[in-house]
């Protein structure tokens, strides 16, 4: 589902007239390391570090260009960028640093043999990815070109939702609860949401990260105790992401930059 709110962010780039960049600060993807450590994925290209908690941010704008970031249970970093191409031809690259970001090792696939599409697998597991087709592929040995096991299948179906168990989202803006009888029953319509990117369930609360308004104003709202609905302000036009760090805060990104939940409070960061 962030594929949609990258395709409005290639949209918004694309449209800026006289090379003014209304959104210098846009992110692509968060990671939480561990701590008060983090790792931004900016959209022009690099990636910036926050060790006390973005406070202060390292910019790393030479690094690769990457859409996601991972890091996997032997401490290395990936970065896969991917593109379904339309006009132009399909492409596939996962990146790969040993030394926290320092440098960079590039892997090219040929997309007519192997297409990974996006990262699978949570930060600090075996690296798993999704392929074109559906397939979800582990990493299970040192050739990084050609050691990839099949998993298993996604359902095209799922794809429509956005799931944080037992709760899932609807691209018709519906928010549903499964039952312990397996059905699904309507909680709330968020007409507010055009575009959902994600969302995460933790102590009684859902964190929801979406594009808002007709897709034009990032969306970031709570749902606490299937009952109380909070939204909170963000700059651009798309959240596309939420994480929760080893500390338990709740973290949201996207168009406008990184925004930390504290105290019920929506605090930018970088």
């Amino acid at each position: 589902m962030k594929q949609i709110g990258l395709y409005i962010l290639l949209i918004i780039t694309f449209s800026c007239k006289n090379d003014i960049d209304p959104y210098p600060h846009a992110i692509m993807d968060l990671l939480a390391v561990n701590g008060d450590t983090l790792i931004g994925v900016k959209w022009k290209e690099g990636i910036v570090i926050t060790t006390d908690g973005g406070k202060t941010w390292i910019d790393k704008a030479n690094e690769p260009s990457i859409k996601e970031i991972t890091i996997d249970n032997k401490g290395i970093l990936w970065g896969l960028n991917s593109w379904i191409g339309i006009h132009e031809e399909s492409y596939s690259r996962l990146m790969f640093s040993k030394d926290f970001g320092n440098t960079w090792e590039t892997i090219e696939f040929n997309v007519n043999e192997f297409f990974p599409l996006t990262i699978h697998s949570k930060p600090h597991e075996n690296l798993e990815i999704t392929s074109f087709e559906n397939k979800i592929y582990k990493l299970t040995g040192n050739n990084y070109q050609t050691n990839w096991t099949f998993v298993d299948s996604i359902k095209v179906q799922d794809q429509k939702f956005i799931y944080a168990l037992p709760y899932k989202i609807s691209e018709r803006r519906e928010l549903m609860k499964q039952t312990n009888k397996g059905t699904w029953d309507t909680l709330i319509k968020i007409p507010e949401i055009s575009s959902p990117s994600e969302m995460i369930f933790s102590k009684n609360t859902l964190y929801i990260a979406a594009g808002g308004d007709g897709g034009y104003k990032a969306y970031f709202a709570t749902f606490t105790n299937d009952s109380t609905l909070k939204r909170y302000e963000m700059d651009g036009s798309n959240a596309l992401g939420v994480i929760k760090d080893t500390k338990d805060r709740i973290w949201t990104f996207g168009v406008g930059g990184i925004y930390v939940l504290q105290k019920d409070k929506l605090m930018k960061m970088y």
